[in-house]
């Protein structure tokens, strides 16, 4: 099983690294013969995807940090009823072999609060302006899905290579993946592809990109709020992206760095598409990609 997720992990390197090479030669090539044109900075950038009109977002920042918060305290909230009450004694015995800090309780925990947090969001959402699911962007659309899918590998080889120099001044480090390596239970990477590979770009893209940065796009592009509404402003893109890295330092090291880019690619997509969707895909196949390359390097 090993030996054909490693397999499997590097025909898909190979394949987003080409993909991606090809893909920023053609945006290179078009944005050459076509920003000539154009004088406004961010008109050039609606050349290589036009945004979408869509109603204005009405949510506010308030939103943001509340689902952050409940981010922060649910999961602790949670955890305080299910979690086994420790033994004083075993306690004070010395450990000889590293104890690892998650387990599978905490990561359904983590899957259910999550759960939670973007379904009650979303119903406050509609209660206050309507069909939240539309607004923010989460009605499935099979064009959105393939602009996520030709995207990939155009933004996962620039996080790649920026990864890349990053981790030669620092170190990069990951605390679900230093968990993995001490774990060799089926059931706990099983969950661990669960939560981080499908549920946490759900929750994260929610969250960043569509409370977030939304709510900052409608600060910065105050016009009516009906459906020919796009948004005009690059500085959301970067607000948020900037916060996102951020809250990934300390403790992961070079990890902002990418990150970063990441996020600026994303935010870009859920800009011009108005979905939720796409950067919901490539965040997956990042996440999930990341997971079965850790796979083929620890035991299981």
């Amino acid at each position: 099983m090993i030996e054909a997720t490693r397999i499997i992990v590097i025909s898909l390197l190979i394949a987003i690294t080409f993909g991606g090479f090809f893909g920023w030669v053609r945006i290179a090539r078009f944005w050459w013969s076509q920003s000539r044109k154009v004088d406004e900075p961010n008109r050039k950038l609606d050349l290589l995807l036009p945004p979408i009109s869509r109603h204005r977002p009405s949510w506010t920042v308030a939103d943001f940090l509340l689902a952050m918060g409940l981010g922060i305290l649910l999961p602790v909230f949670l955890l305080s009823f299910v979690s086994q009450t420790p033994d004083p004694e075993a306690a004070l015995e010395p450990s000889i072999q590293p104890q690892p800090k998650l387990s599978l309780e905490q990561l359904a925990v983590q899957l259910f609060s999550y759960t939670l947090i973007v379904s009650s969001l979303i119903g406050w959402i509609s209660l206050t302006s309507g069909n939240a699911i539309k607004r923010i962007g989460l009605t499935f659309n099979k064009t959105n899905l393939l602009i996520g899918l030709k995207s990939t590998p155009i933004i996962l080889l620039a996080v790649m290579l920026l990864n890349l120099i990053a981790t030669t001044i620092v170190k990069y480090e990951h605390p679900v993946l230093n968990e993995l390596s001490q774990q060799q239970s089926v059931a706990f990477w099983l969950m661990s592809f669960l939560v981080t590979g499908i549920a946490t770009p759900i929750y994260e893209e929610f969250v960043f990109r569509g409370l977030l940065q939304g709510s900052l796009q409608a600060l910065a592009d105050k016009t009516p709020n009906d459906s020919t509404w796009r948004p005009d402003s690059i500085w959301p893109v970067i607000a948020a992206s900037f916060i996102f890295a951020m809250l990934h330092f300390p403790g992961q090291g070079a990890a902002p760095i990418p990150i970063f880019g990441l996020s600026v690619g994303l935010g870009y997509l859920y800009r011009q598409t108005g979905s939720l969707w796409p950067p919901i895909l490539v965040h997956m196949i990042l996440n999930s990609l990341t997971l079965m390359e850790h796979l083929t390097k620890t035991p299981v």
